[in-house]
């Protein structure tokens, strides 16, 4: 993480916890017309374009921002969406482009070198290619036919947080712009939701320090969650290993019981995030698996599993639907991971 050192700062060491806070301005930001409509327009280009076949790249946070895109595309527009990292979409898939194709690109910084040269190469081929990023004025934003501005400009820290959730967000409208108008006033209101619910997930910073005090002693993370929630627990995986540093991974839950539970001991936190819908049950399953080996377990949730030796991290998220439930439950566990370093003396 990157430490501020200015005599004027006090209370939070890191540039981390600037960002974590800054989220929910930059998801409003995000939804504004300037921003969400360009966005819009990528899905109604694919549309018009007749597109067939959607691949979303990046590497990182980029990648799992690529995959929420990736399961907005599939789940409310039944396109034909997937998410690859970039180096392994280059190296082994271009044989799939064709002008049939769309290629949707995500870095940040608009600089990763392999997510721009596949950017580039795909655009040859005449895919219909869009890059996504922070920065208008990076080589990713040129190497595309359309551009989408996330918004928020350089995040000056490691680990990113806000920049990935606004990512998430304009993913989410990318998905809508593909569908018929009065369906996207509908999820239009349904995203307006999102800033309110980050804004109440901030009062969970007690609770968030309260359980990275209890999981101080911990030698490994394992995340899971399914859908949207696969995606929250690679990138939660990924900041525990950033900020904490701490062993991490992050599995879809049918995955983690084939073999990977063997490997479950007494120091082993499994981190379980879910929201009501298909995969519930098979999540709740697991933290009651997890917890019988003795690991410690975290359900993060709007509504959290009530079992013995499970503890509860309950998100409010009233009138937000599984699909863009991970921008809302990946908040309050980047506030974990943050406490975490600080609890660990990571400074």
């Amino acid at each position: 993480m990157t430490v501020q050192t200015e005599q004027a700062r006090s209370g939070h060491p890191f540039r981390m916890w600037d960002a974590i806070m800054e989220t929910p301005d930059f998801v409003e930001r995000c939804l504004q017309p300037d921003l969400a409509e360009p966005a819009k327009k990528v899905g109604r280009e694919i549309v018009e374009r007749g597109i067939n076949r959607v691949f979303l790249l990046g590497c990182g946070s980029s990648f799992y921002a690529a995959s929420s895109a990736a399961r907005a595309f599939q789940t409310l527009a039944g396109l034909d969406a997937d998410a690859y990292d970039s180096f392994e979409f280059h190296k082994y898939r271009l044989g799939f482009v064709t002008p049939k194709t769309a290629v949707i690109s995500f870095s940040h910084s608009g600089a990763t070198r392999e997510t721009v040269d596949v950017a580039r190469e795909v655009r040859k081929r005449g895919a219909f290619t869009v890059s996504v990023t922070d920065r208008p004025e990076s080589l990713l934003a040129d190497s595309a036919d359309f551009f989408v501005n996330v918004g928020g400009g350089r995040e000056p820290v490691e680990p990113k947080t806000r920049s990935v959730v606004s990512t998430f967000v304009m993913g989410y409208l990318m998905a809508i712009g593909a569908l018929p108008k009065e369906r996207q006033d509908q999820l239009d209101e349904e995203l307006k939701r999102i800033p309110a619910a980050l804004r109440s997930a901030q009062g969970l910073e007690a609770r968030a320090k309260e359980l990275a005090e209890k999981y101080s002693g911990v030698k490994r993370v394992l995340a899971v969650g399914n859908g949207q929630n696969y995606v929250t627990a690679m990138e939660i995986a990924l900041k525990f290993k950033e900020a904490v540093l701490l062993a991490g991974e992050g599995l879809e839950t049918e995955e983690a019981f084939h073999g990977p539970i063997a490997s479950l001991n007494d120091s082993t936190l499994v981190i379980a995030t879910s929201c009501p819908g298909p995969s519930y049950q098979k999540t709740k399953d697991y933290c009651v698996a997890a917890s019988m080996i003795g690991c410690r377990v975290l359900s993060v949730s709007p509504e959290p599993y009530d079992l013995p030796g499970v503890d509860k991290l309950e998100v409010p998220m009233d009138g937000i639907s599984e699909v863009f439930s991970n921008s809302v439950l990946v908040y309050p566990q980047y506030m974990l991971a943050y406490y975490s370093a600080l609890v660990r003396g990571n400074m």
